[in-house]
């Protein structure tokens, strides 16, 4: 069977995914990941995260985090005792950075973009 692609017949204006995706342009970057950490909340190996460096991560948020040498993609957990970076995946662990100097959020994750391959095996279940 054959498909009309549906830009021939599509004429809303463009999106433009600058406007729409970065808020603040000198302070986003794009950052391809490298982990199954956060698998569990559709964020994959691949996957394409856009960071903001000018935005103050808040409990829940998705960050980019460096601890020593190392950069990890993880769900920031605060409360009155603990700052956790938490996985999305039970095959990795949290890491309490509650008072480490070695650690520093680069960004908050404001978007991610996945390939088609992230929900290809939903219609074979």
């Amino acid at each position: 069977m054959a498909f009309t692609p549906p830009s021939r017949d599509y004429t809303e204006n463009p999106i433009d995914l600058n406007q729409v995706l970065v808020a603040d342009k000198e302070a986003t970057f794009y950052y391809r990941i490298q982990t199954q950490a956060l698998i569990n909340a559709l964020v994959t190996y691949g996957s394409i995260a856009i960071i903001d460096r000018s935005q103050t991560a808040q409990n829940g948020d998705m960050v980019l985090a460096r601890i020593g040498n190392e950069e990890k993609l993880r769900l920031l957990r605060k409360n009155e005792h603990k700052v956790l970076l938490c996985p999305a995946n039970s095959k990795y662990k949290e890491i309490d950075i509650t008072g480490r100097q070695d650690v520093t959020i680069i960004g908050v994750v404001t978007y991610i973009i996945n390939d088609k391959t992230i929900w290809a095996d939903v219609c074979t279940r």
